[in-house]
């Protein structure tokens, strides 16, 4: 049964994920400009006019632009599917090669986001619904309400004012020291992160206080509809302990709207990570991906767009998966 529903899910995975890809490069091919333009020398793009169309229609022949979409489409694809993105005219490498440093880059600030945002939001948002209308549950909803109204750069202005300028607290933009390795050539991976821990402090704190809102709502509505249940009251009238009443009934019957919303959340990450990359200029993912765009760089954007398109394809099948560990009324069918 398990593996019947896991080839399900992997065949409507593998649909949706063809369907978005055609739609995505079908958007690229309707962008303005010239790739090939950028990938001639300045000399060559100045010759006269016929030696100028043999050098593009040659580069444009390299490129595969000639032929229909379609087909360019499938060669796109199948080299995909092999591991091959293609060639950055930006960078005039494989795009492989680009984004290993990039990916790492936003794995490292994602992966430390999610942990603070899951282990500061569901005690706020439990806490929260058992107090709820109390000062601690205004003085909660108002906070994380700031940090979600409020647009992500203007978030980061302010960060950079306070802790930045103001305080001098953390450095206001960059990865690391650029002397670090030089000086270090033997550093190992935990003093290189060790290292670029300062620099991650401000983008990850003003990332974090952004995501607190929309968990922390969820989990404190599910905890209020969780807490007015029969079999919660049911449970004290039994004499449990208030902690086992909320936390083993109450939390753990809750927790499939904040399931569900965790895909959504992840999205929601991604391109909060984006804009941050940008302002404190990470060598992140989110970065690359606007300048690739900027520089008409198609293949190096088609890749990491379809790096976020395939984890959120992934995230949608764990979340079904966590479904069924946490209530066994979902059935894998």
């Amino acid at each position: 049964m398990l593996l019947l529903y896991l080839a399900k899910r992997l065949f409507y995975m593998v649909v949706v994920f063809l369907i978005i890809s055609v739609l995505l490069f079908a958007i690229y091919q309707f962008i303005p400009g010239d790739p090939v333009l950028r990938f001639m020398d300045p000399e060559e793009q100045r010759l006269p006019p016929e030696a100028f169309e043999i050098i593009y229609n040659d580069i444009r022949a390299r490129l595969g632009l000639d032929r229909p979409v379609h087909i360019q489409y499938l060669r796109w694809m199948g080299n995909m599917l092999q591991g091959d993105f293609g060639m950055s005219l930006q960078f005039s490498r494989p795009v492989n090669e680009v984004l290993r440093a990039p990916v790492r880059v936003t794995l490292q600030m994602n992966l430390i986001i999610m942990v603070i945002v899951f282990l500061v939001s569901v005690p706020l948002g439990i806490t929260s619904a058992v107090k709820k209308g109390g000062i601690y549950d205004n003085s909660i909803q108002t906070t994380t309400l700031l940090g979600f109204s409020l647009p992500i750069f203007i978030l980061a202005i302010l960060g950079v004012m306070i802790f930045a300028v103001w305080l001098g607290l953390t450095p206001v933009s960059g990865f690391g020291d650029p002397l670090f390795l030089i000086h270090n050539p033997d550093a190992s991976a935990w003093e290189i992160f060790l290292d670029r821990l300062p620099f991650l402090a401000l983008p990850v704190g003003v990332l974090s206080f952004a995501q607190l809102a929309p968990l922390t709502r969820i989990v404190r509505v599910s905890m209020i509809d969780a807490l007015s249940q029969d079999y919660v009251r049911t449970a004290r009238a039994k004499g449990l302990r208030e902690g086992s009443v909320i936390y083993r009934h109450a939390f753990r019957n809750s927790l499939i709207p904040f399931v569900t919303s965790l895909v959504g959340w992840l999205i929601g990450l991604l391109t909060g990570s984006i804009v941050i990359e940008t302002i404190f200029s990470l060598g992140g993912m989110g970065r690359l991906l606007i300048n690739a765009l900027q520089s008409l760089d198609y293949d190096l954007a088609l890749a990491i767009q379809t790096i976020f398109i395939l984890i959120a394809l992934v995230g949608y099948l764990v979340v079904d998966f966590v479904y069924v560990l946490i209530d066994p009324r979902v059935r894998l069918d």
